[in-house]
């Protein structure tokens, strides 16, 4: 009897294996390069459930002032298919990303996110050339309030000594 208990079970998880074929790989988004920053890593670990309709995990994320450029998800469950990634909104060359993992009815989720991308380029200042004076506006001279390292007293401005006198 127990021969054949274990048999069965050994079938199932067989099975079990077969079928997990594709929900297995990775799930990836964009081309990884060695410069980019590493933004967010997440580990999602949730029990199977007999729900109907399994279980689902929202992963969101915003990068202010980042620009997203590779997203992995990796299906790390053991003993059942795991979960299975989907992009819903934002990802690559958007600085928000919301993903979905959802795992079949006594499924489990085990999953790993990772998110790398680039600082977002600050546009440079644009470089203002100087007022051109037309006519009569070239000749103005630019009278400065502490003219000489002097103060002014009293709303009246002198060079000459005898002013003080």
């Amino acid at each position: 009897m127990a021969l054949v208990v274990y048999f069965l079970m050994l079938q199932a998880v067989t099975t079990t294996a077969r079928n997990c074929g594709k929900a297995k790989a990775p799930f990836e988004l964009g081309e990884w390069n060695g410069h980019l920053q590493h933004l967010d890593a997440a580990t999602i670990e949730n029990n199977p459930v007999s729900v109907a309709e399994g279980q689902f995990y929202v992963y969101e994320n915003t990068f202010p002032r980042h620009t997203i450029k590779y997203i992995h998800v990796d299906n790390v469950a053991q003993k059942t298919c795991g979960a299975s990634a989907s992009l819903k909104r934002g990802g690559i060359d958007a600085s928000a990303v919301l993903l979905i993992l959802h795992a079949e009815s006594n499924q489990e989720i085990r999953s790993v996110i990772d998110v790398w991308g680039v600082p977002k380029l600050v546009p440079r200042k644009r470089e203002m050339k100087p007022l051109e004076r037309e006519g009569d506006l070239k000749n103005m001279q630019s009278k400065y309030l502490f003219m000489k390292a002097r103060a002014l007293n009293h709303n009246t401005w002198s060079d000459s000594p005898s002013d003080s006198e």
